[in-house]
């Protein structure tokens, strides 16, 4: 009789946090949200915290201990370009160092403006190297020059969630951010 293992399996989570200048009225909503996230995460699974704008970063290593991926939230940069597509290629290049399940979490609220990866082999490498993406849109309101203008998140992020198994949330209200975050951490598992 074949044995069925009912416990969840760990997870390795790149998160990638877009910290462009749209989102300069909710940063620190976001990375609380984000704490939301990583501290639901299980004692076997691990993450690696980074942040994307004109520029690409993580801080710190993979790692389980949750004091430390909180912790690294506060040493992410701020820039003006969204990098989406880059940010979701450097996480796959960051998970091909870890064994196990692969998820990169990306939260965005606008469209890739700058990146030199393409939508499509971004697609294709997370298929062909079985990374799960996950992807939170925000619709945010951003001033220029007394001017309003809302933002919405990029079109391409459902497809790539349903092309990988993962999943996509989109919010209308900064509300929703920590249950949300809280929601894609129990999906996981």
């Amino acid at each position: 009789m074949p044995v069925v293992q009912n416990e969840p399996l760990p997870v390795s989570v790149a998160v990638m946090l877009d910290t462009s200048g749209s989102m300069t009225l909710n940063i620190a909503l976001l990375k609380r949200a984000a704490e939301q996230f990583l501290i639901r995460l299980l004692p076997a699974d691990k993450a690696r915290v980074g942040a994307f704008n004109d520029k690409l970063q993580f801080s710190g290593e993979f790692s389980n201990d949750r004091d430390d991926l909180v912790s690294a939230l506060g040493d992410l940069d701020f820039g003006n370009d969204t990098r989406l597509f880059d940010a979701i290629n450097f996480s796959i290049d960051a998970l091909q160092e870890v064994d196990g399940r692969k998820v990169v979490l990306v939260f965005t609220d606008g469209e890739d403006t700058s990146s030199r990866t393409s939508f499509n082999k971004i697609v294709e490498r997370a298929r062909d190297e079985e990374v799960m993406v996950y992807a939170i849109g925000l619709e945010s309101v951003m001033s220029f020059g007394g001017r309003q203008t809302r933002t919405r998140p990029d079109r391409g992020l459902r497809k790539i969630a349903d092309e990988t198994g993962g999943g996509y949330f989109e919010l209308k209200q900064t509300d929703d951010l920590g249950p949300t975050f809280s929601r894609v951490a129990q999906e996981l598992h």
